[in-house]
């Protein structure tokens, strides 16, 4: 019995060390968010001054739960590929008589000697990238605080525990199989094909949906404010957006999956019938993709949406914590923004020595009466308050500002400056501006021409009430308008803790009047005391720094926990598309050996393995790489154009390690 189960771990070592290497990477990454969750005084510490110093373990808790469920289902899944490669094996025991305890013992042995190993593995290798994980939090939530490895009892315990009860699961699973019984884990397996088969109405039809289904759906998301005005407009608000969401996923989902199950192939075909003189090599890769495509659709369309899902984690986390930073850069562009109103507390803390730069910039208040475009394709009147910028003095601000847009006037143009920019304007598909729209001073009655909209203040949006606006230093200077100065202070680096510790301490608000009359022009703006149901607010000093800690540390925490997932996903989707490659490549080990004795080169069937490696890791990859990438479009379009150049990054980092699985794959393939 045991000699079994030592020969079957021998003749099949290639799959249990890949079974064994998949659930150690799975049980480490478990391990070392176990170890996390254990590790209280250092959660304690990276939330200090954040008031999430209890959303931090259970945050955790939940990321543990999502990845122990999906790798249980992963292992599942990947068990079933295992039992569908065995099938004939299992068959040729039960033929020769051997009893059926005996072979289900084997398994049961054979899944709990290799998935303990992996478990062993896992929790070392937990341990040790505990440490690593936890440095990474602490820089992504600008934490300064050393740390070593994270042992904990506790979690082997978790983690121990749940993995031995799923691999005696696992082990039934294959006893079940193995008797002769279905069971719903296990992998289909289609016959290999010898010749492309001929085309059919149904792989025709299915072709054409497919591409409509994915074609309309790409166009959703490119002209994404096009489609949800329509929809609003022809089934009303929430329903409108309802039907858009829901008929989306569904030509998404739909689509890719017959661009893998009729298009791809119906276009081989096509190419193959048309082609008349073409290479052997080049033949042969066009027939394997054909027999790939069509007996395993359903993994390239699983693999495409778990590479979509991931990179959408990925992409989007990474935006958010750079749109964290960006944003406080936004609303305090030096060390301290400071009104009016906060000169003198600033004045009392803060020394001529202490200095490193200031910056003036006189603003006056004014209302203003605008009709702009929205998002939904409707045009809407807007009333609010404006600090009127000379063009000469945004442009002194710019020199030192330089993320501020170039700007140049007519004497009775102007630049809008607001939050939400992509409400007013937006570039591509679909896109609309209000570039021409007619702006009105309601005191004075001049009407100004709206330019162009941008979302960058000048010193920062935190001195501002609502919005601003860049006009000639002619209509500036004729305003008759009250003065509102603000204040920019670049501190010396020795001195930015102890005098923000001290401005920490002031909550100055100033007051401005926000009632119907002083909208319309019929009465002046005035400056108040208190607050009302007819005023608007405003910090009268603005810290960069905390602002800035307390971004990293809300985003680079969602960021570190969509990385975990990452990883995880990211694993399951290479190993996919690695053991389906490698049960194909011995389902079609024949074909290799008549090639070889039939004079075709070694490098030439090395080649062959590696084009049809590449091909069958590259579409998941395209595939999901633009879904995701319009996916994050989206966001953004939400985000008012934040920047993503981490986004990049985060791509890049993905499609290395995938390369590396398809390495792996390619050198695995030209071994056997």
């Amino acid at each position: 019995m045991w000699t079994q189960i030592k020969t079957d771990l021998h003749r099949h070592r290639g799959m249990h060390q890949l079974f064994a290497i998949v659930l150690g990477i799975l049980v480490a990454m478990m391990y070392a968010v176990a170890a996390l969750i254990e590790a209280q005084p250092l959660l304690n510490k990276i939330g200090q001054g954040s008031n999430m110093t209890s959303l931090f373990p259970a945050a955790l808790v939940v990321v543990l739960v999502v990845m122990m469920l999906f790798s249980v289902m992963f292992m599942v899944y990947l068990n079933g590929l295992l039992i569908a490669r065995r099938e004939h094996e299992f068959q040729l025991y039960r033929r020769l008589g051997m009893p059926q305890w005996r072979l289900n013992f084997s398994l049961v042995g054979e899944t709990l000697i290799s998935g303990c190993a992996g478990l062993a593995g896992g929790i070392l290798g937990g341990i040790v990238i505990s440490k690593l994980l936890a440095m990474m939090l602490l820089r992504l939530v600008d934490s300064s605080q050393s740390v070593g490895l994270l042992f904990s009892p506790v979690a082997i315990g978790e983690v121990a525990g749940v993995v031995l009860v799923l691999l005696l699961a696992l082990g039934g699973l294959r006893a079940i199989s193995a008797s002769g019984r279905d069971v719903l884990v296990k992998a289909q397996t289609t016959p290999e094909k010898t010749v492309v088969q001929p085309l059919t109405a149904s792989m025709v039809i299915g072709a054409i949906v497919g591409i409509g289904l994915f074609g309309w759906a790409t166009w959703v998301l490119a002209a994404l404010f096009y489609w949800t005005s329509r929809f609003t407009h022809w089934f009303g608000g929430n329903a409108g957006l309802g039907s858009l969401f829901v008929g989306w996923g569904l030509a998404e989902v739909v689509g890719v999956y017959l661009l893998y199950a009729c298009t791809l192939p119906m276009l081989i075909a096509l190419h193959l019938k048309q082609q008349r003189k073409m290479s052997a090599k080049y033949y042969l890769w066009l027939v394997a993709m054909y027999k790939r495509l069509r007996t395993n659709t359903q993994s390239l369309w699983l693999t495409t949406w778990l590479t979509t899902v991931t990179l959408v984690m990925l992409g989007s986390a990474a935006m958010l914590y750079q749109f964290g930073q960006a944003v406080v850069v936004q609303d305090v562009a030096q060390s301290i923004l400071t009104t009016q109103g906060g000169m003198r507390s600033v004045k009392k803390h803060v020394a001529s020595s202490d200095v490193a730069q200031t910056w003036q910039l006189p603003t006056k208040l004014a209302a203003g009466r605008v009709k702009l475009r929205m998002r939904n394709n409707s045009d809407k009147q807007e009333n609010t308050l404006y600090q009127v910028i000379a063009l000469r003095d945004y442009q002194k601000i710019r020199r030192h500002q330089t993320d501020l847009p170039h700007v140049t006037l007519t004497k009775h143009q102007a630049v809008m400056i607001t939050i939400g920019q992509t409400y007013y304007q937006t570039k591509g598909i679909g896109g609309w501006n209000n570039a021409g729209r007619k702006l009105t001073l309601t005191r004075t009655g001049e009407q100004l021409t709206l330019k162009t909209i941008t979302n960058q203040f000048p010193l920062g949006g935190a001195g501002y009430f609502d919005r601003a606006l860049v006009v000639s230093n002619a209509v500036y200077d004729g305003l008759q308008a009250p003065i509102d100065q603000l204040t920019g202070i670049k501190l010396k680096p020795a001195a930015g803790k102890r005098v923000e510790s001290a401005l920490l301490k002031s909550d100055q608000v100033d007051y401005v009047a926000y009632d119907h009359a002083t909208l319309t022009g019929k009465k002046p703006i005035r400056f108040l005391k208190h607050a009302s149901n007819t005023t608007m607010d405003r910090d009268a000093i603005s810290l960069r720094r905390p602002d800035l800690h307390q971004m990293r540390v809300v985003f680079g925490f969602l960021l570190f926990i969509m990385t975990l997932l990452g990883v995880v996903f990211m694993v399951a989707t290479a190993s996919i598309l690695l053991l389906k490659q490698l049960v194909s490549g011995r389902q079609t080990q024949h074909i290799k050996t008549t090639l070889r004795r039939l004079g075709m080169p070694a490098a030439d069937l090395a080649h062959l393995q590696v084009a049809q490696v590449v091909s069958v890791f590259g579409l998941p990859l395209v595939l999901g790489s633009f879904n995701a990438i319009l996916g994050i479009r989206v966001l953004q379009l939400a985000l008012d154009g934040s920047p993503s150049s981490s986004v990049a990054i985060a791509f890049g980092a993905y499609t290395l390690v995938y390369v590396g699985f398809a390495a792996i794959t390619a050198m695995r393939l030209n071994q056997l």
